[in-house]
């Protein structure tokens, strides 16, 4: 059996190895339309490599993963970072393991599915920051052949927001109802990708767009969206990045002028709104004044 893949996400190309755990994805509907010829990889993801963790890590960041499923720890020590996901009991669903500057991530075998694509989550996180790409915790819709993402704390009406342009803006789809990717390597404009990662939707899309503009949302007694300054934009951005990423210092340092760039090429809006077609319209006619 082929033991060594290569999935694509846009300007990412990374190779997976492992027998069992490659079974797994080959099977996932989520990973089938990343999965590619290969050729060009930057990143290795070697999985089914069983490892010791280390005494003395120091904690950067700690987390739970659906509804405490798994406690998620961020650690470090010396040059190398840990990502370790426990269950309830204790036992160690999977850990990651990954030195400072290099291309390669390994993960432990896992037999949980969902745990196994929460670490490659993490894993393709840290090594593409390296390349100025980073996930987006947003629901992106496509328009005009162009993205718009929005953002929002959990529960702010993303998906919401989403759905309405589906259902009151023509030419508008959704790319990713969860974790797209936002680009600017090369020092190009700014382009989200599509991902295995999507939330509860199933918007596996292997597509990109050029980003037209970030809209951060808010729950309103009534509509209203205003352009934002570039402090406001950055204030906007930031928190929607990988959290235990920018907690870290090296990796902020890496993500922080992605958020820089995007800030200073892209607009971005604040909208309090209602979850109602008149928001849709209003946020559809500030973000494509044109149209």
């Amino acid at each position: 059996m082929k033991c060594r893949d290569t999935i694509e996400l846009g300007s990412v190309h990374v190779a997976l190895s492992g027998e069992a755990s490659l079974l797994m994805l080959r099977h996932s509907d989520a990973f089938r339309p990343f999965f590619s010829a290969g050729g060009n990889e930057r990143w290795h993801i070697v999985m089914d490599v069983p490892f010791s963790l280390p005494d003395g890590m120091e904690l950067l960041s700690a987390f739970p993963f659906e509804d405490n499923l798994f406690d998620c720890r961020f650690c470090m020590l010396a040059d190398t970072f840990f990502f370790v996901m426990s269950k309830p009991d204790g036992s160690v669903g999977v850990a990651l393991r990954h030195e400072r500057n290099s291309s390669l991530v390994e993960l432990t075998p896992s037999a949980d599915y969902q745990a196994l694509k929460f670490a490659i989550w993490f894993a393709i996180s840290l090594l593409s920051s390296y390349d100025s790409v980073t996930f987006v915790h947003s629901s992106t819709v496509v328009c005009h052949g162009r993205a718009v993402m929005f953002l929002g704390d959990s529960g702010t009406g993303k998906s919401t927001h989403s759905r309405l342009w589906l259902k009151h803006i023509d030419d508008s789809s959704i790319l990713n109802d969860d974790s797209p990717m936002l680009s600017l390597r090369d020092g190009t404009a700014p382009v989200v990708y599509g991902s295995p990662w999507s939330g509860k939707e199933p918007h596996y899309l292997n597509r990109h767009y050029p980003l037209a503009a970030i809209v951060r949302l808010s729950q309103a007694a009534q509509n209203d969206i205003r352009h934002l300054s570039a402090v406001e934009s950055f204030v906007a951005l930031q928190p929607s990045l990988p959290p235990a990423l920018m907690q870290s210092g090296f990796f902020a340092d890496l993500l922080m002028p992605v958020i820089s760039s995007v800030v200073a090429t892209v607009p971005f809006y604040r909208l309090q709104c209602l979850p109602d077609a008149d928001a849709a319209h209003m946020c559809h006619s500030s973000v494509f004044p044109e149209l």
